[in-house]
């Protein structure tokens, strides 16, 4: 089968004689344009980018220095922006052959099918042969998607196939090492692009040791991003949970009467007006005129559900210690945190589509 609007994209950095039989596996496969993007390797590896050099269906791109694995990616998406405009997308994959050449044609065949899916290769990281590092570098990044509302059994899978409409929002994401891949997925939830994942083998060569990812600090630029998603929320959840405490040790509300549910919304036009300032500046990024409209009809929403429900517990359980009622109201807090966080991401701080289109 030929792939004539499908571009395979390989980032590569201080390579070995595997590119070029990845070069030669993809030649064989079908496929008709592949860009080579030479991140800054040294001088003794540069002779393996000959087959790249010498391929007329290959196009080599080269950086002078080294500047990561995103940086090369986007760099590559960009030439293929710029020069492949009847493009369907392209499938980047890793120059060491890591991703066989059956997977990359199953990627590109399910992108080809779904024109607009971004597709990811995902392994199996169960399997006896994958090494700790890797088992480690990849499982904990899947749990901290979870609890965003992301199910992805492989965030950090080098094998992707992104469809052409997606590569000028993807151009704009921030991260030029590995912490770019994991950003790409954020973004993909941002601009509602659909992705599936496709299974594919689980390959480990000589126990990863060409892998460049540093356990580390790849992980924290991975984690990051993600992490600042949660720390605005606790931030703001700890000075409401603050100020109502304050706020009943003054007036000693009782169970029963509705000044506790007057102290909940006054604890909660403080904490909110904090948490859309840190969301919308620092988590979400969102330049969305409507999005403090929008935040503040959340915000009722969710201050009228959690001063109806703490008055009702704290009446039923005759709960009148501050101590008590700010635990209830914590407990009921921990549950409207998941159901709000997920609506601003879907709704509240919604961003311009692909298209450049308001969402």
């Amino acid at each position: 089968m030929q792939y004539e609007k499908v571009t395979v994209i390989v980032p590569s950095f201080n390579p070995d004689e595997k590119l070029g039989e990845v070069i030669s596996g993809l030649r064989a496969a079908g496929f008709t344009d592949v860009i080579v993007v030479d991140d800054g390797s040294r001088e003794d590896t540069k002779q393996f980018f000959a087959p790249a050099r010498e391929c007329e269906n290959c196009t080599l791109l080269t950086h002078e220095v080294n500047r990561g694995k995103g940086a090369a990616l986007k760099t590559a998406l960009r030439f293929f922006s710029e020069n492949r405009p009847d493009g369907i997308g392209a499938v980047t994959a890793d120059g060491d052959g890591q991703h066989s050449t059956e997977d990359i044609v199953a990627c590109a065949r399910a992108l080809c099918e779904t024109p607009d899916t971004f597709i990811i290769g995902a392994r199996d990281f169960d399997l006896p042969q994958v090494p700790g590092r890797s088992r480690f570098g990849n499982k904990m990044p899947s749990l901290v998607f979870r609890g965003i509302g992301m199910k992805i059994t492989d965030t950090q899978s080098g094998l992707r196939a992104i469809p052409a409409s997606a590569v000028p929002a993807l151009l704009e994401v921030k991260g030029d090492r590995y912490e770019y891949e994991t950003n790409v997925l954020i973004a993909l939830k941002h601009n509602a692009v659909p992705l599936r994942e496709i299974r594919i083998s689980t390959v480990y060569i000589e126990q990863n040791s060409s892998s460049h990812f540093r356990v580390i600090r790849d992980s924290v630029r991975i984690y990051a991003n993600i992490l600042r998603y949660t720390a605005s929320s606790l931030i703001c959840a700890g000075v409401d949970a603050l100020v109502f405490f304050i706020l009943t040790q003054i007036f000693r509300p009782e169970p029963e009467g509705w000044l506790i549910s007057a102290l909940v919304v006054a604890a909660r036009v403080v904490s909110s007006a904090l948490n859309y300032t840190l969301n919308r500046r620092i988590v979400f990024k969102s330049s969305n005129r409507t999005s403090v409209v929008r935040y503040f009809i959340l915000a009722v929403c969710v201050v009228a559900v959690s001063s109806l429900s703490v008055k009702f517990l704290a009446m039923l359980l005759g709960a009148r210690a501050p101590v008590l009622q700010t635990a209830i109201k914590i407990a009921i807090d921990l549950v409207l945190f998941f159901i709000s966080y997920r609506i601003q991401k879907i709704w509240v701080f919604k961003k311009v589509n692909i298209n450049g289109e308001s969402e």
